[in-house]
């Protein structure tokens, strides 16, 4: 009775502490930052800057593709013609292989997200944990509210 009791509390304070904390920490694992802005000329021409992240999947011998998570944000994925992939600016930190992972036996896009991006799942507490050792939950499609 007492390890029920002691695994609902548990459940409850993790529950509540994903559900209020401040914008700037409820942030989605696909939503993280993986853009870089474009500078101007000052005759206000767009000048095409490389993104090194985008540069180094190309170097790679991978095929860069643009998708959108959830929340609208998008982010970059290398793709290699053997479907393998990486996140780019985890294969650019050398978080995520050269070459890629191979995703084909990842049952969600949740998991996908957190291996590309050079995180480890543990299925047994449904968590990603990334290369900078932050836990975020996997639910379903999502890998979501870091763990505190």
């Amino acid at each position: 009775m007492k390890k029920i009791l002691l695994f609902s509390f548990s459940l409850v304070l993790l529950l509540t502490a994903c559900g209020f904390q401040n914008q700037s920490q409820n942030q989605s694992v696909n939503s993280l930052p993986t853009t870089t802005p474009v500078a101007k000329e000052e005759t206000n021409q767009n000048v095409g800057i490389a993104n090194p992240a985008s540069a180094n999947c190309e170097t790679k011998g991978g095929k860069l593709e643009i998708k959108a998570d959830n929340s609208g944000g998008q982010y970059g994925v290398c793709i290699w013609p053997d479907g393998k992939q990486c996140e780019e600016w985890a294969l650019f930190r050398q978080e995520c292989p050269e070459g890629g992972i191979d995703i084909s036996k990842l049952q969600t896009q949740g998991e996908i997200n957190c291996i590309i991006k050079g995180g480890k799942i543990d299925p047994e507490r449904e968590v990603c944990t990334l290369p900078n050792e932050t836990d975020y939950l996997i639910e379903g499609d999502n890998v979501i509210c870091p763990m505190l």
